[in-house]
């Protein structure tokens, strides 16, 4: 996987305001016992290492499932100590710490013991959209915000059971989002397995594409996104993919020079003449975008970096 996420490194204080509504859910649910949910494919050399010092039961969401090969990037169940604050903050501060701070966990809280919980997941290991039977990695908290978007609260019921408490941070840092325990709503079946409509399977396609597009772009120069936010980047190419489909661009390589280009020439590169016809003429032969903006001379992509300029001072 890329180096580069568009998620914002989780900081001490996130850290501790993920311990505090711990706190405030126990006073409210005093049987709750405290999970981390972690996306072992974030990091599977530090997730193992991780797992070696882990004082802790821990267990993999794919064994005993056809996916069990797949150990190494599953979605891990990890039973958190909390009966020593000390010790608490201590793993969620090395679980903080994967993949240099990039969220890569959930925390959960629940009646049911380890294994209970583990079964109850494993269902949802996988969604079906019509004919199609999908692995659902709502381990990864980008797939995990976009899912608290697209789906009913029914549907919501079916990935996470009304009993159990959901904290997870968002992708820009100091935001998180809490699922509270809901008693006033009725389980669903232990066996349950999440519907998602086709406009729902294609809302969650189209958000995952910056990702993607961002994952690409930091394969081919790990630095062009310099020392932004990776928050903010994440929204400047999801702004940029809005207005190369305006163009009419819908190739993904055509989408992934379209974002480059943004990031060389600023984000109204495209209003300069010469680099708004190349991309006209990219949309009569798709995935000729690249070769036509390379083929620009050194003179439209100034006047494409100052017009940006000029409008950002506007």
């Amino acid at each position: 996987m890329s180096e580069y996420y568009g998620v914002d490194p989780i900081s001490p204080a996130t850290v501790a305001a993920c311990q505090a509504a711990w706190a405030q859910a126990l006073n409210v649910h005093p049987s709750l016992q405290f999970y981390a949910l972690v996306d072992a494919a974030f990091d599977e050399a530090g997730f193992a290492a991780f797992l070696q010092s882990f004082e802790g039961r821990a267990a993999s969401l794919y064994a005993g499932t056809e996916l069990s090969e797949l150990d190494s990037v599953a979605p891990w169940l990890l039973e958190l100590n909390t009966n020593d604050p000390a010790v608490l903050s201590a793993q969620l501060q090395q679980l903080a710490q994967l993949r240099r701070g990039r969220p890569m966990c959930s925390f959960l809280g629940s009646s049911r013991g380890m294994d209970a919980l583990r079964l109850q997941f494993r269902p949802r290991i996988h969604a079906q959209a019509d004919d199609l039977r999908l692995i659902l990695r709502f381990a990864d908290t980008r797939v995990l915000e976009t899912l608290a978007h697209v789906l009913r609260p029914a549907q919501m019921d079916v990935l996470f059971p009304p009993d159990t408490y959901v904290w997870f941070p968002c992708r820009r840092e100091g935001q998180a989002a809490t699922r509270q325990v809901a008693d006033d709503r009725p389980l669903p079946p232990d066996d349950a397995v999440l519907h998602i409509d086709p406009g729902q399977f294609a809302a969650l396609i189209d958000a995952g594409e910056a990702d993607l597009v961002i994952h690409a772009l930091a394969q081919q120069d790990p630095g062009c996104f310099g020392n932004g936010r990776p928050s903010d980047v994440h929204a400047f190419v999801v702004e940029q993919l809005i207005r190369a489909r305006q163009h009419g661009l819908t190739h993904f390589q055509d989408l992934e020079a379209y974002c480059m280009a943004a990031l060389a020439g600023g984000a109204a590169f495209d209003e300069q003449p010469s680099v708004a016809f190349a991309i006209v003429e990219a949309g009569r032969a798709p995935g000729s975008l690249a070769a036509s903006l390379a083929a620009l001379p050194w003179l439209a992509w100034k006047q494409a970096r100052e017009h940006s300029i000029d409008g950002l001072r506007a």
